[in-house]
């Protein structure tokens, strides 16, 4: 009995020990676990005592509030946004329930504490992961019934008089969500500054934010749908504009967005993106949850799901969004960003590199003139990541940028500083030896500024402007004001509203005094560390095919593009296409790039391939002076002008005047002609280049064509030589033939060649002999009797004489026998010689009958010659049948 006495005993002892472990052990765990959570959004989970007696105090059963389903307080709102004896403090926020069972007799407590936070630290621990127990002393309280999967609102005030704080400087307060029985369900720490007197002390701040396309494409700046959805009222864009009103927050406009402004305003939507380059929904990313801004349509809540923009829609778009830049550059930084927000780093890798930025920066430099009247400040860059390689710096400087936008991680202090110095640092490049401004945001200030435009934006605003003082509270070694840098990630997607209740809180305070680029970059910069930029870095920049494809293709656009004179958009538009590839955007989608470079270089090399330059086979040169041919053909849909540049490797071939420059049709084709000259006989190679456009301007398109051309100028002297030399010894062949033939052939006697007068001779007897004839036949018809028949001979006397040729033919009369018998020769006949009776011509007598005529071949005591007898037979005095 007495044994089991004690063993309840014991038993009882240890319940009651281990109840008390577990009371004391229960609250403590809230801390710990709030620690992980991220600063600022804490809540702790329910252990299993506090699930019991929520179960208890709700109705619920346990078995529901096992589940671990948390409370999440929200705060709203502070004011005053700095506290003094005569202000009361006014605390508002929202306790939301994801829950499916609601939460009754909820206690929402607003706890002060009344030391202050001791520099910028203490205010990051503190908001972070800080000890409940520094804010004891419970001011107020509310209590709440907060429904399933709903919300509950509350307002805590603290009377003035009732606070008691003393010195300047951020005071810690909390708000925790306790049950009825006093369990913790949640915590959300907070800052409020107590200026009773305002501060001694400011620092200047600068803020910025981009306004940057997060989508990777290969049409930036041209009129796509895409594009026009985010220029729509209700975009993130739009909100950011709606954010920053006020003119302290600078922009950094990438002038990709003005120009798709522009095209949408004026034509529309006009260009078709290509379905393997738009990202899938699992690649894009996911659309931000904040509420659209107040003046967002009716209708229009978050991002487009469905594309289906009209026309009018995003023309609409584009006008608007450009005029609110236009109007709200005035009197606010407002610098460019190269165009599409070139990922920098991966893009200045030393080489040709520098010259594709030079190229983005005049390229956005004409679209903002453009769109806006002026070119804005682009001597200013930023990275996106916030840090720069060396070789960027070397980029930076080569391409004249004067300053660049980093973290200020990236380059601390070269000794450790127990204040704030100002953002401003210098960068120096080893390759040129010389140096540029560095203008270095706080990472903190900066994540602040961005978690100010999110849903309880307000947890965010407090913990800034308890940042600000504290820093303004710090001790420095001078009395110049500090310049501090906040900027907004690329992605920002901000909640006007809350943006607005910042800038609104940051002028009201004394520490701080809202500054601009300019006096950042004016600062007294301290002694920094070189920047760092590690493997991480190194690691997430593009891919090398992006740039290796943007320099090719931007080498080949610029060598066409003087002679697209009248097309120059076109250029323009391909220029934003190569840009495209080196976006930051890209860094989101590594598995579309390669679609992405295929799109763009079959797009440009339709236009920087489309004229050819056609050489056909080598050239033989065998004259001193000849034209040299070559043909391009223009298979662009545009016009192209440009000529052909010859040149002659060797001085044995010398071309006198360059073709002029032509104008060739789209889809035609141009003959090119040189005169060249000959010097010395040989082979020589000559390069044909291709040249687009006139003058200064004038590029080579591709690199030049080789082709041989055999010289050979003596070849028309010594083919003339060997004509004439051939002609010649074809005479003397025929000549020798000739009198080769003259001497073999056998000799014909010369009576036997007919004489060209026999024919006339026979023709003027005949008709003599008929006129005779007639003349008898009419005579005897007179008298009644007919004619006596005639002999041919008897009438000879009646044929008229016919000449005498025997001279010409060097044939006379016998010139031994008497003058009476023939006439010599020259003597006319008819005529007296000597003592001669006058004869009939012809008849050889004087009684005027015929007689045979005596030739040279009668002559006395001599044998007839060969050439006497031919004479005889060519007599012209002598019929041919006497002969």
């Amino acid at each position: 009995m007495k044994n089991l006495t004690r063993l309840r005993q014991g038993f009882g002892a240890g319940v009651i020990g281990l109840s008390v472990l577990l009371g004391l052990l229960g609250p403590a765990a809230s801390p710990a676990q709030a620690a992980e959570l991220r600063p600022g959004r804490e809540a702790s989970e329910l252990a299993p005592e506090a699930e019991a007696e929520t179960a208890k105090s709700t109705g619920t059963t346990a078995k529901a509030a096992a589940r671990g389903k948390r409370l999440k307080i929200t705060l709203t709102q502070v004011t005053p946004t700095s506290l003094t004896y005569q202000d009361d403090l006014v605390v508002t926020g929202t306790v939301h329930n994801p829950g499916a069972n609601a939460v009754k007799n909820l206690e929402v407590g607003l706890r002060l504490g009344y030391s202050a936070l001791a520099g910028r630290d203490a205010v990051a621990d503190w908001v972070g992961n800080g000890d409940i127990a520094l804010t004891s002393d419970q001011k107020t309280e509310e209590v709440l019934d907060v429904p399933a999967k709903g919300t509950a609102q509350f307002r805590l005030t603290v009377a003035k008089g009732n606070i008691g704080m003393s010195s300047f400087g951020p005071r810690p307060f909390s708000l925790v969500a306790t049950t009825k029985q006093g369990r913790q369900l949640d915590a959300l720490r907070s800052t409020v500054v107590w200026a009773p007197q305002g501060s001694e002390s400011k620092v200047g701040l600068s803020m910025l934010a981009a306004l940057t396309s997060t989508s990777p494409s290969t049409t930036a700046g041209l009129a796509t749908e895409e594009a026009a959805a985010e220029l729509l009222p209700n975009s993130r864009l739009s909100r950011i504009l709606a954010a920053t009103e006020d003119k302290s927050i600078g922009w950094a406009v990438d002038p990709a967005l003005l120009s798709s402004a522009m095209a949408l305003r004026d034509n529309g939507i006009t260009e078709v993106v290509d379905e393997s380059e738009t990202p899938t929904e699992e690649e894009t990313e996911t659309p931000s949850q904040s509420p659209p801004p107040p003046d967002a349509p009716e209708g229009e809540t978050g991002e487009l799901d469905d594309l289906g923009i009209s026309n009018e829609s995003a023309s609409t778009a584009g006008e608007t969004w450009l005029n609110r830049i236009s109007g709200g550059r005035d009197q606010r930084t407002v610098i460019g960003l190269p165009y599409a927000d070139t990922d920098l780093n991966s893009l200045l890798k030393g080489g040709d590199s520098a010259a594709l930025l030079r190229q983005s920066d005049k390229l956005g430099e004409a679209i903002e003139k453009e769109a806006l009247g002026k070119t804005l400040f682009s001597r200013i860059v930023w990275p996106a990541d916030g840090v720069v390689s060396n070789q960027a710096i070397d980029g930076l400087v080569e391409t004249r940028h004067s300053s660049v936008i980093l973290s200020a991680a990236q380059q601390q202090p070269a000794e450790e500083l127990s204040y704030t110095p100002s953002g401003r640092s210098t960068l120096r490049s080893k390759q040129h030896d010389k140096e540029i401004t560095g203008l270095l945001y706080d990472p903190q200030l900066s994540s602040l500024f961005e978690g100010s435009g999110q849903p309880g934006g307000a947890q965010s605003t407090q913990t800034m402007l308890a940042t600000l003082a504290a820093i303004s509270a710090e001790a420095t070694p001078g009395q110049e004001t500090r310049q501090l840098l906040a900027v907004a990630p690329r992605d920002w997607d901000p909640n006007p509203n809350e943006v607005r209740r910042l800038i609104a809180a940051l002028e009201e305070v004394s520490w701080v005094e809202l500054s601009s680029l300019k006096k950042l970059g004016a600062s007294t910069a301290v002694d920094r560390k070189a920047h760092a930029y590690g493997k991480k870095a190194a690691g997430a920049e593009l891919p090398k095919g992006n740039l290796s494809t943007a320099l090719a293709l931007d080498r080949d656009l610029k060598s066409i593009a003087p002679g697209l004179i009248s097309n120059q958009d076109e250029v323009q538009r391909l220029e934003q296409r190569i840009t495209s590839l080196l976006s930051f955007a890209w860094r989101s989608d590594q598995q579309a790039q390669a679609e992405a470079r295929s799109s763009v270089m079959e797009d440009v090399g339709a236009v920087s391939g489309g004229v050819q330059l056609l050489i056909g086979d080598d050239k033989v040169f065998t004259a001193r002076s000849a034209p040299i041919q070559v043909t391009v053909v223009n298979n662009t849909d545009y016009e192209f002008r440009g000529w052909v540049s010859f040149r002659a490797r060797s001085g044995q071939l010398k071309v006198d005047a360059q073709p002029e420059p032509v104008t060739i049709a789209a889809r035609h084709r141009q003959s090119f002609r040189v005169e060249a000259r000959a010097i010395a006989t040989g082979d020589v190679l000559v390069d044909a280049t291709l040249i687009a456009g006139e003058g200064a301007e004038a590029m080579k398109v591709g690199s030049a064509q080789t082709f041989e051309v055999k010289v050979r100028p003596n070849w028309e002297s010594w083919g003339m030589i060997g004509m004439a030399v051939l002609l010649s010894l074809l005479l003397l062949v025929g000549l020798l033939r000739s009198f080769r033939r003259n001497r073999k052939r056998p000799k014909v006697p010369l009576n036997t060649i007919p004489d060209v007068d026999d024919e006339v001779t026979r023709a003027s007897r005949k008709a003599a002999r008929e006129a005779a004839k007639a003349a008898a036949e009419q005579a005897a018809r007179k008298e009644g009797e007919p004619g006596p028949e005639t002999s041919p001979m008897s009438r000879i006397s009646d044929i008229p004489d016919l000449p005498d040729r025997s001279g010409q033919l060097g044939v006379t009369d016998d010139a031994s026998a008497k003058p009476s018998i023939g006439a010599t020769n020259g003597s006319r006949p008819g005529s007296t010689v000597g003592n001669d009776e006058p004869r009939a011509p012809g008849t050889g007598s004087a009684s005027g009958k015929p007689e045979r005529p005596r030739g040279m071949h009668e002559q006395s005591n001599s044998v007839p010659t060969m050439a006497a007898k031919g004479a005889e037979r060519r007599s012209p005095t002598m019929p041919k049948e006497n002969r």
